[in-house]
């Protein structure tokens, strides 16, 4: 009796467990850890035939001087490949960076917002180049 108890228990649990999405798990140990940016974002949108991005880059406080930069691109989907079809820069000294702009885009595709960031010394010795993508949307 207690056997059979044993084998419906570890039996339950084991279906608990593949229950349990594996990306859940392992979800926070993917992602990669900042260091000198307090975050990075990308951000996309469609109206009409306009795609407009979006991107910020915020360092982390410091004593020291930090130059901040950001392009951001909007990209199309071709052939399972992400293409740049323009790109938009912005740059602060320990502040936040933003870029954003729009363009007329075609139908049938794909699209995103990638921001890439730069955060560099006063002398100009890169610390930390940080990426950020939105979530693509079909159009």
């Amino acid at each position: 009796m207690k056997y059979h108890r044993f084998l419906c228990i570890l039996l339950a649990l084991s279906l608990l467990l593949a229950a349990i999405p594996f990306t859940a798990i392992c979800e926070d140990s993917l992602d990669p850890q900042l260091e000198y940016a307090s975050n990075i974002s990308a951000t996309l949108s469609i109206n009409g035939s306009k795609a407009s991005v979006q991107g910020t880059i915020t360092p982390k406080a410091s004593t020291e001087t930090r130059k901040v930069s950001i392009i951001v691109y909007l990209q199309r989907k071709e052939n399972g490949k992400w293409r740049s079809l323009d790109s938009w820069s912005g740059s602060a000294t320990n502040a936040t960076a933003k870029a954003s702009g729009s363009k007329t885009i075609e139908r049938g595709y794909e699209y995103r917002a990638l921001a890439v960031g730069r955060i560099s010394t006063a002398e100009g010795l890169l610390l930390e180049r940080p990426t950020s993508a939105s979530s693509s949307r079909s159009y």
